[in-house]
Protein backbone atom coordinates (compact mmCIF):
# COMPACT_ATOMS: atom_id res chain seq x y z
CA UNK A 1 0.00 0.00 0.00
CA UNK A 2 1.31 3.64 -0.34
CA UNK A 3 0.64 6.47 1.54
CA UNK A 4 0.84 10.56 0.79
CA UNK A 5 2.87 12.45 3.15
CA UNK A 6 1.31 15.83 4.63
CA UNK A 7 3.99 17.77 5.65
CA UNK A 8 2.66 21.05 7.25
CA UNK A 9 4.64 24.58 7.37
CA UNK A 10 6.05 24.11 10.27
CA UNK A 11 8.29 21.45 9.01
CA UNK A 12 9.09 22.87 5.97
CA UNK A 13 10.72 25.46 7.99
CA UNK A 14 12.00 23.53 10.12
CA UNK A 15 13.80 21.65 7.20
CA UNK A 16 14.93 24.87 5.82
CA UNK A 17 16.30 26.14 8.85
CA UNK A 18 18.58 22.99 9.07
CA UNK A 19 19.58 22.86 5.28
CA UNK A 20 20.91 26.35 5.93
CA UNK A 21 22.59 25.20 9.27
CA UNK A 22 24.59 22.38 7.20
CA UNK A 23 25.19 24.55 4.51
CA UNK A 24 26.80 26.98 6.64
CA UNK A 25 29.24 24.19 8.32
CA UNK A 26 30.41 23.15 4.65
CA UNK A 27 28.92 23.93 0.82
CA UNK A 28 26.52 21.06 -0.16
CA UNK A 29 26.10 19.00 2.98
CA UNK A 30 22.75 21.18 2.98
CA UNK A 31 21.82 19.18 -0.24
CA UNK A 32 23.37 16.32 1.07
CA UNK A 33 20.46 16.52 3.97
CA UNK A 34 17.49 17.75 1.44
CA UNK A 35 18.81 13.99 -0.29
CA UNK A 36 18.62 12.21 3.06
CA UNK A 37 14.52 13.91 3.34
CA UNK A 38 13.75 12.89 0.19
CA UNK A 39 14.80 9.16 0.82
CA UNK A 40 12.93 8.54 3.87
CA UNK A 41 9.78 10.38 2.78
CA UNK A 42 10.00 7.57 -0.03
CA UNK A 43 10.11 5.51 2.41
CA UNK A 44 7.34 6.41 4.58
CA UNK A 45 5.06 6.72 1.43
CA UNK A 46 5.69 2.93 0.99
CA UNK A 47 5.76 1.71 4.16
CA UNK A 48 4.54 3.93 7.30
CA UNK A 49 4.63 0.87 9.59
CA UNK A 50 8.39 1.22 9.41
CA UNK A 51 8.13 3.47 11.91
CA UNK A 52 7.77 3.65 15.52
CA UNK A 53 4.84 4.79 17.15
CA UNK A 54 5.35 7.42 19.36
CA UNK A 55 1.65 8.83 19.61
CA UNK A 56 -1.71 7.66 18.49
CA UNK A 57 -1.74 9.06 15.45
CA UNK A 58 1.96 9.69 14.90
CA UNK A 59 4.84 7.91 13.77
CA UNK A 60 8.51 8.97 13.70
CA UNK A 61 11.11 8.56 11.21
CA UNK A 62 14.92 9.31 12.42
CA UNK A 63 17.59 10.12 9.50
CA UNK A 64 20.61 8.12 10.13
CA UNK A 65 23.09 10.99 8.87
CA UNK A 66 21.23 13.77 9.78
CA UNK A 67 20.74 12.86 13.69
CA UNK A 68 19.77 17.16 14.57
CA UNK A 69 16.76 16.48 12.79
CA UNK A 70 13.64 14.18 13.03
CA UNK A 71 9.82 13.84 10.98
CA UNK A 72 7.04 12.82 12.52
CA UNK A 73 4.60 11.67 10.76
Amino acid sequence: MTYKSIIDDRALAKAQDVYNFYETKQIGLGGNFKTELDKINIIIESNLYLFKKIKIEIRQALLKKFRLFSFTN
